[in-house]
C-alpha cells in the first residue's frame, strides 16, 4: 500500500466516525479539565445527574420523589420521554417529556410507591432518556400493608 491510499483510507475513516457520531447526537471534545498532559476524548451526551439514587424505606401505600437533572450535553437538540422500568413501582411523575436545545436542562421527578413487597423488599428500576441512562432503588421495610 503505498502512502497516498494510507491517507485516503484514513480520511475515509474519520470522515464516517465523525458522520456516525453526529447521527446519533455525540459529539468528541477534549477534556479542558484533565490534569495529565494528554487531553482525553470525551463523548458528549444525555446525562442524568445524578445517575442514581436509592430512595431507602418507603411502606407500602406511601411514596417518596426524587428531583433528577437531565442534561443534554450534545451540540444537538433532543426531545423525546423518559421511559421508567419497574412501573408502577417507579414512575415519572413530571418532566417526562423533553425538547431541551444544546446545553439546555429539565428536571425530571421520579416516583417509588411500592405497592407489594418485591424480593426481599428490595426494589431496583431504569431511567432512559435518549442516550442518558440512571438508575433508582428503594426498600419495603416490612410486608405489612403491601398486596
Amino acid at each position: 500500500m503505498n502512502k497516498h491510499s494510507f491517507f485516503a483510507i484514513a480520511f475515509i475513516l474519520v470522515i464516517a466516525m465523525v458522520t456516525l457520531g453526529m447521527a446519533e447526537g455525540n459529539v468528541f471534545s477534549t477534556n479542558s479539565s484533565d490534569s495529565s498532559s494528554e487531553a482525553n476524548m470525551v463523548l458528549q451526551s444525555m446525562i442524568f445527574s445524578p445517575d442514581s439514587w436509592d430512595f431507602a424505606d418507603t411502606s407500602c401505600g406511601n411514596y417518596r420523589d426524587f428531583s433528577f437533572e437531565l442534561k443534554n450535553q450534545t451540540a444537538y437538540s433532543q426531545s423525546g420521554n423518559v421511559v421508567v422500568s419497574e412501573t408502577p413501582t417507579f414512575s415519572c411523575v413530571s418532566g417526562c417529556t423533553y425538547n431541551l436545545n444544546s446545553h439546555e436542562s429539565q428536571y425530571v421527578q421520579i416516583r417509588f410507591e411500592p405497592y407489594k413487597y418485591g424480593t426481599d423488599g428490595n426494589w431496583s428500576g431504569e431511567l432512559y432518556a435518549g442516550s442518558a441512562y440512571g438508575t433508582v432503588s428503594g426498600t419495603v421495610p416490612t410486608p405489612n400493608g403491601c398486596d
